[in-house]
């Protein structure tokens, strides 16, 4: 009988959900922090209503028999210990007693699109330093990191390495969305079924696809109408893979029993093309979109069924045990070059708001594939918005010489917790909020969500801080010297990106208005949402115009006029109003949703709005802001 490797690996993250309120308690702005629509806490929210998808994890593994490995960020676990703190205790006590094995991942979600090497480095070394001071972890034989988002660049793993990083988990294999390729691979064999090498010798472990993403399938069918909210509307449109390339709706909704089945299926499939010795290795969102509870249950009672057919010797392991078999194997691991690579897309659309994004594999729709004309060429295409205002603040704040690493160490960091105090330097400040400015979650899929202002919040900050640095002759003639101009793609990248911030929300809330007519609200309502609507518009123009004035302010650095402080300061001052009326705009978008009485009938709009935006705008917003030489790398991405 063969023998099957199976590794167990959760991510877990939630933006700080207070630290918004913090930010703008900090801000000079009394117009922002007077409109500004604030959020709710989930993780203090579920654990009100009793949810502890933390607790479900170690039951799963006990269930199993099986150690389960954890990748968390510091975000999610402080905001625990705060609201959950016995549940806190326990996941410490799990590290402690094996039954949950630390993975490495980012203090703040942030994505390697908008991070420098140094900046990943020192998020895996917060992180890090949490589990280790805070939780109380010990660390592992072999320590190794979650890439955020499952997103890898392979011009950007020094970090990693820095960070002493042994290993890292490799997102997904798949031809049809990344450009890679292999030396010393056996012939015949699959590289989803065994570790590799890439870089200088650092190890990758390979996602398997179908048992990580195929947990989705029977849970969409099984509880279609809790999915509705997050644009999956079985019935109405296509969703799952097969339904585009089939041109039928699947058969739903189906029951708890044959979404376990469905599944099983899955891992029996997994299990006999595993050849013996061969990993699977199991990588997925925790929370799952708050299915997390359903995809635990389906998980668990599967590969139960499974393992007791014999049809091979399960292992569940960790990636200290398998990497200390390979080690003392001693064989010779192949080893990959390639681009990037994300776990995106998988196998149901995304609707963004900037339009369709059908699924992996999904074939031809409406005469364009995105698999190659899309993920091939922009696998971070989800995260590429950020990286203009990150590469612009990144840069303004390097060249007035401020030092891009917190200063903290992961135990401060949590006893700051969300306070922005006096006490703390403006350095520290500084740093904090380009790295939350850095977050892979402000550019979250659900195209209604109000964490794409977060960025522009974070940037009125920075913006404030260094103004009066510059007011209070801080600033000295060395960083004068130092100072460099922004860099020029991200500025016309400011004034694109307001394209699908702003214009599709506005566009889809509209006409979802005058679709919905009376259930959208009085007469009265009607006009107040329209007026917020106009408001949304007028303060995009500001925020485009003064773009645009910022770009020709630039511009005069470019050509070597002097720097000084007033120089800069203008400079400042231009890129703090444009982050004001950004940041403004997607509020009164906000106001706006907030007087629709229908809302559930305002969702179903707004995904069909977007539903017929294809091919989605952002692709060709990114080719309108490429050089010739970017189009070319674009097509043929050098590999490393």
């Amino acid at each position: 009988m063969k023998r099957i490797n199976v590794i167990l690996a959760f991510h877990a993250q939630e933006p700080l959900w207070d630290f918004p309120a913090r930010v703008l308690e900090s801000l000079r702005d009394g117009d922002v922090r007077r409109e500004a629509v604030g959020n709710d806490n989930w993780v203090r929210k579920r654990a009100e209503a009793g949810r502890d998808i933390y607790a479900d994890l170690l039951r799963a593994g006990e269930r199993l028999g099986a150690p389960v490995c954890l990748e968390a960020t510091n975000e999610v676990l402080m905001q625990i210990r705060r609201f959950m703190p016995d549940t806190f205790g326990r996941l410490g006590d799990a590290y402690r007693a094996g039954a949950i094995y630390p993975v490495y991942g980012n203090a703040f979600h942030t994505h390697i699109a908008m991070l420098t090497n140094a900046e990943l480095a020192d998020e895996l070394r917060l992180n890090r330093e949490f589990l280790r001071d805070v939780l109380g972890a010990p660390e592992p034989r072999h320590p190794g990191a979650f890439p955020m988002e499952g997103s890898i660049d392979a011009h950007k793993l020094a970090g990693f390495r820095e960070a002493g990083m042994e290993y890292v988990i490799f997102p997904n294999l798949s031809e049809r969305k990344a450009r890679y390729r292999f030396e010393g691979l056996r012939e015949g064999a699959d590289p989803a079924h065994g570790a590799f090498t890439i870089d200088d010798g650092l190890i990758a472990l390979p996602r398997h696809f179908p048992i990580s993403q195929e947990i989705w399938r029977p849970i969409t069918k099984w509880q279609p109408k809790r999915l509705v909210p997050q644009g999956y509307i079985l019935g109405k449109f296509a969703v799952l893979d097969e339904e585009y390339r089939d041109g039928r709706t699947v058969d739903f909704p189906i029951g708890r029993e044959q979404a376990v089945d469905e599944y099983a299926r899955t891992l029996r499939g997994a299990v006999a093309g595993a050849p013996d010795g061969g990993l699977l290795l199991y990588i997925q969102d925790l929370e799952l979109m708050d299915f997390g509870e359903e995809a635990l249950e389906i998980l668990v009672e599967a590969w139960e069924r499974v393992r007791a057919e014999r049809r091979a010797e399960l292992r569940f392991t960790t990636p200290d045990e398998y990497i200390d078999d390979l080690r003392a194997s001693g064989q010779a691991l192949p080893h990959m070059w390639f681009h990037q690579a994300s776990w995106a897309p998988e196998i149901r659309l995304v609707l963004r708001s900037d339009g369709h994004y059908p699924p992996l594999h999904a074939g031809a729709f409406r005469g364009a594939d995105s698999d190659t004309e899309v993920f091939r060429r922009w696998p971070f295409i989800f995260w590429e918005p950020g990286r203009f205002i990150a590469d612009a603040f990144r840069s303004l704040v390097a060249s007035l010489g401020h030092d891009l690493r917190i200063p903290l160490s992961g135990a401060e960091l949590d006893e700051r917790g969300y306070d922005l105090d006096p006490s703390l330097d403006d350095g520290t400040k500084l740093a904090l909020h380009l790295r939350a400015m850095q977050r892979a979650c402000n550019f979250g899929w659900q195209p209604d969500e109000a964490r794409h202002k977060w960025p522009y919040m974070h940037g009125l900050a920075i913006c404030e801080i260094l103004r009066a640095q510059l007011a209070a002759g801080e600033a000295g003639a060395d960083a004068m010297r130092s100072f460099r101009p922004l860099p020029e793609r991200a500025l016309r990248g400011l004034d694109r990106v307001l394209e699908v911030i702003v214009d599709t929300r506005v566009a889809y809330l509209r006409r979802g208005i005058e679709r919905l007519g009376e259930r959208a609200g009085t007469p009265a309502e009607r006009a107040e949402a329209e007026a917020h609507l106009q408001a949304a518009e007028r303060r995009r123009r500001r925020a485009s115009a003064l773009a645009r004035q910022l770009r020709a302010e630039n511009g005069k650095f470019i050509t070597n006029c002097p720097v000084d402080g007033r120089a800069v300061a203008r400079l400042l001052a231009l890129l703090q109003e444009h982050c004001r009326e950004a940041y403004l705009a997607v509020n009164e978008i906000q106001r706006a949703w907030m007087r629709i009485r229908d809302t559930d009938g305002m969702i179903v709009e707004m995904y069909e709005y977007l539903y017929d935006l294809y091919p989605p705008l952002f692709p060709q917003i990114l080719r309108d802001l490429a050089t010739e030489d970017e189009v070319a790398a674009i097509e043929d991405p050098p590999l490393a």
